[in-house]
């Protein structure tokens, strides 16, 4: 299966720009250490699924046409990396982590996503 077209709505202009949102270098990191390749667009608040940035579409098309077959839309980072896991296209990082390891993660997570971002 070939790679789909996948697109990051940033919430800002110029792909390869610093953004701001440690959610968007969150994921744009792993998206690269994934080795997958993707598009940036502004995108805009509004019309982000759960109100925020970012999001991405995941759209598939037939070999040799450019129409797209399907399209996903994605939003929240942590949920987007899971979606990448769950389709194959990233490797799962907790794969191999024991429950009380993944608890951790989890918590490790939550601390720096919900009470530490704002310090970056």
């Amino acid at each position: 299966m070939a790679q789909p077209s996948i697109t990051v709505y940033r919430g800002f202009q110029g792909s390869g720009a610093y953004v701001w949102s440690p959610f968007v270098t969150k994921l744009e990191a792993r998206l690269r250490f994934g080795g997958l390749t993707y598009r940036t667009e502004p995108g805009s608040v509004p019309r982000a699924p759960r109100g925020k940035i970012p999001y991405i579409a995941i759209s598939q098309t037939e070999p040799g046409s450019q129409t797209p077959v399907s399209s996903t839309i994605v939003a929240d980072s942590s949920l987007i990396s899971q979606k990448l896991a769950e389709d194959g296209l990233v490797t799962d990082l907790n794969a191999k982590l024991s429950p009380a390891e993944k608890a951790q993660d989890l918590a490790l997570r939550a601390l720096l996503e919900d009470k530490l971002y704002f310090y970056q």
